[in-house]
């Protein structure tokens, strides 16, 4: 359901598995991206998030075993509006979807205006070609962006499908 619930439960998990040193913040800089939670910068880049399922795809930082597993989770998603709704039902997608409400305020801390953000991120399985897609829009109407993200998807696929050799 792409809340944060599994984040909190790794988290605790892996807080309990070593006391001494952050083992999740080491894996963060393993994969190159910032701590979410750092006050510096609370987001992460198109690029760094892509990283992440190349680096499980190719099983680069996870065994083959934990990456196929890792992604036949993400392959249940129940979200279908973003990346899915740009390929065809048999396809198989394997993502990541995420929305966040940015707000800004004035300098006397009133909000003053909301940003809204929603992102997909997956794997789709073309037949014999399986490829990355991962898309980050920024507006004012969540579902404006998820129809922008399933016809970026949908483009996508289309290009790729046009190149299928037979």
């Amino acid at each position: 359901y792409s809340d944060n619930r599994s984040y909190e439960v790794l988290n605790d998990y892996i807080k309990k598995l070593s006391t001494d040193k952050n083992l999740l913040l080491e894996t963060y800089r393993d994969l190159g991206i910032v701590d979410p939670q750092s006050k510096l910068d609370d987001s992460i880049t198109v690029k760094n998030y892509a990283s992440i399922f190349r680096a499980l795809y190719h099983a680069s930082y996870l065994t083959q075993e934990m990456s196929d597993k890792m992604f036949s989770i993400l392959a249940q998603s129940e979200f279908s509006e973003g990346l899915e709704a740009g390929v065809p039902k048999e396809v198989e997608v394997a993502h990541k979807f995420g929305e966040r409400k940015i707000i800004i305020k004035n300098p006397q801390g009133q909000d003053v205006r909301q940003i809204l953000q929603f992102h997909d991120c997956g794997i789709i399985y073309y037949p014999d070609n399986p490829y990355l897609l991962c898309i980050m829009t920024r507006g004012d109407d969540t579902s404006e962006l998820k129809s922008i993200i399933a016809q970026v998807s949908k483009m996508v696929y289309q290009e790729v499908d046009s190149r299928k050799r037979e």
